[in-house]
């Protein structure tokens, strides 16, 4: 070899060293997004609610297999299955703070259904199921819990639009329970509120009589916010001349 070629292989050789390595990757440091404390919350709330449902699935005197009910029942394990698998994507808020109180309340109305007596526990178990179903489809729809704004008009029964009159509302599966109802934050009509938890309502129109007794318009029961972030309804009022009025609950 002459002394010029091995000069040119000793220089290629010092800049092959020269030459900086290729960085070997290095594992990602950035930590992995972590359920907030709200989304913690309901998916333990939604664990304790499924065994319950479950134990109705596997009562027949309460829950008779073939029927509505039954299907509504199964219908509703694989809501709360599906809830739970992703209530950790929900951003925490308002809503879900609230889905997260409904569910903890629902394993209760559960548990007292399974010692009712089977006519009695039937309308609560429905009234459940439903208002997990409602819950289930807007998660489904708008990726998580969101707020629902309803707007109610109030008419007669010659349905004319009528004003002055209190519009209130309850979970259909609380509908018993006075201390549960709620009321909207101005009169009629058109009054309007912002749902924080979609569900599965009952709303009626409300106002004193003459005699400064309390009358009640026809309730109407309500899946407020399935799929629609706004709602218009109309609510039949109570009739104005009557002279006694109704102490039933909606």
């Amino acid at each position: 070899m002459t002394r010029a070629a091995s000069i040119l292989l000793l220089g290629a050789a010092a800049v092959g060293c020269m030459a900086p390595q290729q960085a070997r990757p290095q594992p990602s440091t950035a930590a992995t997004p972590s359920a907030s404390p709200q989304s913690a919350a309901a998916g333990e709330a939604l664990r304790a609610l499924l065994p319950e449902l479950q134990g109705l699935a596997a009562d027949p005197e309460r829950v008779p297999a073939g029927t509505p009910l039954a299907e509504s029942v199964a219908r509703a394990q694989k809501d709360v299955t599906w809830l739970e698998r992703n209530v950790a994507k929900w951003p925490p808020g308002p809503p879900l703070e609230a889905f997260v109180a409904a569910f903890a309340a629902h394993r209760q109305v559960l548990v007292d259904a399974r010692r009712a007596a089977p006519a009695e526990a039937a309308p609560q178990i429905e009234a459940v199921v439903r208002d997990l179903a409602v819950k289930a489809q807007q998660c489904r729809t708008f990726g998580g819990p969101v707020p629902v704004s309803v707007r109610v008009v109030t008419r007669d029964a010659e349905n004319r639009e009528v004003s002055g009159y209190e519009v209130w509302y309850v979970r259909k599966a609380y509908e018993r329970m006075p201390n549960a109802y709620r009321r909207f934050e101005q009169n009629s009509s058109p009054a309007g509120h912002v749902f924080n938890e979609a569900g599965y309502y009952v709303i009626w129109a409300d106002h004193l009589s003459a005699r400064a007794r309390r009358q009640r318009g026809v309730p109407l029961d309500l899946e407020v916010g399935p799929d629609r972030r706004e709602q218009v309804i109309d609510l039949v009022v109570p009739d104005a001349t009557a002279n006694t009025a109704s102490v039933a609950t909606p």
